[in-house]
């Protein structure tokens, strides 16, 4: 499943995001990478001082 409007991040990208600070990150769950295996992946949901809404996630399935 998608999130439009939301930015999806494997686990070594999540960690360099929060050393750096300032960035919010939600534990999505394991989630299976195509041809990769299964992965601990996060959705990036804000950055500190970025105050522009953005719109409600429409879910949609990828075949």
């Amino acid at each position: 499943i998608s999130l439009a409007y939301r930015i999806h991040s494997s686990e070594t990208t999540a960690g360099l995001l929060e050393e750096i600070g300032g960035f919010h990150l939600e534990y999505r769950g394991v989630t299976e990478i195509k041809g990769r295996g299964n992965y601990k992946t996060y959705w990036l949901t804000g950055k500190d001082g970025f105050d522009k809404e953005l719109p409600a996630p429409v879910i949609s399935e990828n075949n």
